[in-house]
């Protein structure tokens, strides 16, 4: 029999969208799973939608807990699941009905992990954008990390709806989402199970997830305004940097990991400006955690070239 995986998706005043997620969830071609919902507080009526498809299936098993953010919602979930592997999905998102059978044969028997493609909906039609890997292919750990680092590349590299990962390699290293991160939490726990896995992840080149663009998620807001959560981000990429070093990686992948996390930095700084509260207090902290990312030289040689622009 093929291994069972446990299928994890977290809710929140997902009702509108709900339904049409676990219906696309109960349509796997790959029979052998279970769907763990954990319903993180709701205030909707996303329970009793929860509570509804739970009696119709057998396979679901639905979770209600109090509010305690996404990470807090994945982590019941992986705590609870009985899987030999491992995925996580959006309540507001569709999969292919090939999903599970796709990541699955991805892992060509000898991966940790796998990642298939991904399109955009609820977008407008000239953004309607279908993302693969470029071939059906194994990579290593530098590589896959490389992968997830290049901006110039599309999202789907960054993503972790679009995986499958193995349960005995999350449990052994005790990997979990950091509660206490609220930007860029899933790419840290990405880059944790990376490096503690045999670092091997089989790419699929099909269209297996369908990811719905809303301008009210946390994601869809961080652009209007400036909160204190969103210094977290920079906490997290400094955790993937140490990580990245932890694995003796080649120098040149520390050093676009310290790019982008630096990037992260002057991209909060913009919103900051435009934030007039408390400006000058947030500013000072991610000015603490710059100097951290690049460390003394480079801080320094960064600041001299920002005062050189300034008297020109």
């Amino acid at each position: 029999m093929s291994n069972l995986i446990s299928l994890i998706i977290p809710v929140f005043n997902a009702e509108k969208y709900l339904s049409e997620c676990i219906d696309s969830v109960l349509a796997q071609t790959y029979k052998n799973y279970e769907v763990i919902i954990v319903n993180d507080g709701s205030t909707d009526k996303s329970e009793d939608i929860i509570n509804c498809y739970g009696k119709k299936d057998k396979r679901i098993h639905a979770y209600h807990k109090l509010n305690g953010g996404v990470s807090s919602a994945r982590n019941y979930g992986i705590n609870v699941a009985s899987g030999d592997y491992i995925c996580f999905i959006d309540a507001d998102d569709i999969i292919e009905s090939i999903y599970l059978e796709t990541l699955y044969l991805g892992l060509q028997g000898k991966c940790d992990s796998s990642v298939g493609g991904f399109k955009y909906i609820n977008v407008p039609k000239e953004k309607e954008i279908i993302v693969v890997p470029q071939n059906n292919e194994i990579k290593n750990l530098n590589n896959s990390i490389l992968d997830f680092l290049d901006y110039e590349k599309p999202d789907w590299q960054r993503y972790m709806v679009n995986r499958l990962f193995k349960m005995s390699v999350i449990n052994n290293h005790q990997i979990r989402f950091r509660e206490d991160i609220f930007y860029k939490e899933d790419g840290l726990f990405l880059i944790n199970y990376l490096c503690a896995s045999n670092g091997l992840v089989g790419y699929t080149n099909k269209v297996i997830y369908y990811y719905r663009q809303n301008p009210d998620s946390a994601l869809g807001s961080v652009n209007r305004k400036f909160n204190k959560r969103l210094l977290t981000n920079i906490d997290a990429h400094l955790l993937i940097i140490n990580a990245i070093k932890e694995k003796h990686l080649p120098k040149t992948t520390i050093e676009k990991a310290r790019t982008h996390a630096f990037l992260s930095c002057a991209w909060i700084s913009d919103i900051l400006k435009e934030t007039n509260s408390q400006n000058l207090y947030y500013s000072i902290i991610l000015e603490i955690k710059s100097f951290r990312i690049l460390g003394p030289t480079r801080y320094l040689k960064w600041k001299t070239a920002l005062f050189a622009k300034l008297f020109k």
